[in-house]
């Protein structure tokens, strides 16, 4: 109903970092804070599905749930980065997709581009360090543009695929025809 809220407070309730997601992304922030705190680093998860309901509250409120005196942040959204770092500000980094084309499905993306909580709990320490600010680039960037000089070279040539047995991949020419 207010648009964000902590979903975990830090260990002893004054946090060095706070972890912000949206949605299916929160298990990562959760998964990312408990690895984190285990190493001494207090760590909040924030839940902020909706930022205009959460503009809308009183500065008070916004302000109990990401601390001005926190400006370490990192935000994970399995979408655009577009508007993240006006919650996450100068020093806080933005975990998200700035490219189209990839398919698959959700436990291999999230792989394949760095949506683990190993790789929250890799930007968080950087941005800890302060040597990580800003958009993260995903770990695969998907699609490149394609640069065909030879007509006869193959669209395939080109698409990034997945061998069968990674994460979330038992699709076959024959369950998937898009994908033959």
């Amino acid at each position: 109903m207010r648009g964000g809220y902590v979903l975990r407070e830090a260990s002893g309730g004054s946090p060095s970092l706070i972890l912000i997601g949206t949605g299916s992304e929160l298990q990562l922030a959760f998964g990312a804070a408990e690895a984190l705190e285990r190493d001494g680093i207090p760590t909040r998860v924030v839940s902020l599905p909706c930022w205009e309901q959460f503009e809308a509250q009183p500065w008070t409120y916004r302000d109990a749930v990401l601390p001005p005196s926190v400006p370490a942040r990192v935000s994970i959204e399995a979408g655009a980065t577009l508007g993240w770092d006006r919650w996450v500000g100068d020093e806080g980094a933005i975990i998200g997709i700035d490219h189209f084309g990839a398919s698959a499905p959700a436990g291999t993306i999230f792989s394949k581009l760095g949506f683990t909580v190993d790789r929250v709990v890799e930007v968080a320490r950087g941005v800890l360090r302060g040597d990580v600010r800003g958009p993260v680039p995903t770990v695969d960037a998907g699609h490149q543009p394609l640069r065909i000089t030879n007509t006869r070279q193959r669209l395939q040539d080109h698409h990034p695929t997945i061998a069968p047995g990674e994460p979330g991949v038992d699709r076959t020419s024959g369950s998937d025809p898009g994908h033959s």
